[in-house]
């Protein structure tokens, strides 16, 4: 009999992660799905969309499955519940991990520790950070990021950015990008000491004094966010600074048009450094321990006040300091198949284990 796995990701960060192992599991396994974004796929034997990180998912739908990949999340339940079920009836997870970012939430949940039986990081910072929190350290495998060695096939000519600028009005111009998360959205300022309303407003303030006429803004959605909050902001502004929002940009083209791209926290800025574009992680809080970096993925200069935003913008705007880097070594090649590796030996483990038991 054919072996199941059934996928899950109840975050767009992590549903990136585990499309690629997906679609290579479907050319040898069964195949189910639960998660954040829609699959038009026939051959699945269970096809989810959840509508919410809070859904609840029927136990019974999981009894088909011998082997659960997820990725994670610190706020759902729902991988981590799949965890626990299969604890429960001797069956195999692994959960597939590219970042540290609230690595405690994503494995406790209501003060009780559940890990799956392998995890598989992006890079040697994030096994070290989850050495510190999971008790297993044997079960944290480094295997790179299945979303990352994919990011290339994005990459635009100089040709084809110069064409898409002139046509959208930039050529002369320098082109700020933000990308959000959803922390205003969520109501999170508290929690990381800013939100995308102050971040845009320090943004603003640069171009204000570096000189309007120099500059758009665009304003990048994350999905989860919601695009009324930034059009209220600055349209209450009243200024005459180029803004616009950006929504819909899935082939990164309209990513690789900004000479400089700012975030907060979130991977998008690992995306920029592998297309070769200026990326900021700005986080002006005073709360070091909150502090997300990239020390092993990616050479991403890190502001944690507007002075440092502001210096880094110019030697990048003003100055062209930038220089293009190669990806960081740890953002290994070829970790759709090393983590494939896992699964069939996984796949190989219960196997053997259920005819053990027969």
């Amino acid at each position: 009999m054919t072996p199941s796995i059934l996928f899950a990701a109840t975050q767009h960060g992590s549903f990136n992660l585990i499309y690629p192992l997906l679609e290579k599991c479907l050319q040898k396994y069964d195949v189910g799905y639960v998660g954040v974004k829609k699959i038009v796929h026939d051959k699945l034997l269970l096809n989810r969309t959840i509508e919410s990180e809070y859904d609840n998912i029927d136990i019974l739908a999981l009894n088909v499955f011998d082997l659960f990949l997820t990725g994670t999340s610190p706020t759902s339940e729902i991988e981590y519940n799949m965890w626990k079920y299969a604890k429960s009836k001797g069956k195999r997870s692994i959960v597939v991990l590219d970042s540290s970012k609230y690595a405690a939430d994503r494995f406790c949940k209501r003060g009780i520790m559940c890990v799956p039986d392998i995890i598989c990081v992006a890079d040697h910072q994030v096994k070290e950070t989850l050495q510190a929190i999971v008790s297993e350290k044997s079960i944290i495998t480094v295997t790179g990021s299945p979303y990352f060695d994919n990011i290339d096939r994005f990459k635009i000519s100089d040709t084809e950015r110069l064409y898409i600028r002139a046509k959208r009005g930039i050529a002369n111009k320098k082109m700020i990008m933000f990308c959000t998360e959803y922390i205003a959205k969520m109501d999170e300022k508290e929690r990381y000491g800013f939100d995308e309303i102050s971040i845009l407003n320090d943004l603003l303030k640069y171009i204000d004094m570096r000189g309007k006429h120099r500059f758009r803004l665009a304003i990048r959605l994350h999905p989860n966010d919601s695009k009324e909050i930034y059009e209220s902001y600055m349209n209450s502004m009243g200024h005459d600074i180029e803004w616009e929002i950006i929504i819909e940009d899935a082939d990164r083209k309209l990513f690789q048009l900004s000479d400089v791209i700012v975030g907060m926290t979130s991977l998008i800025l690992v995306d920029a450094v592998i297309l070769g574009i200026p990326s900021i992680s700005y986080q002006p809080t005073n709360a070091i321990t909150k502090i997300m970096e990239y020390r092993s993925m990616a050479n991403i200069e890190l502001a944690v006040t507007r002075e440092e935003l502001f210096s880094f913008m110019d030697n990048i705007l003003l100055y062209d300091g930038f220089k293009k880097s190669e990806r960081h070594m740890y953002l290994y090649a070829n970790s759709v198949e090393r983590i494939m590796g896992i699964i069939e030996s996984s796949v190989f483990e219960s196997n053997k284990e259920a005819c053990q038991q027969g």
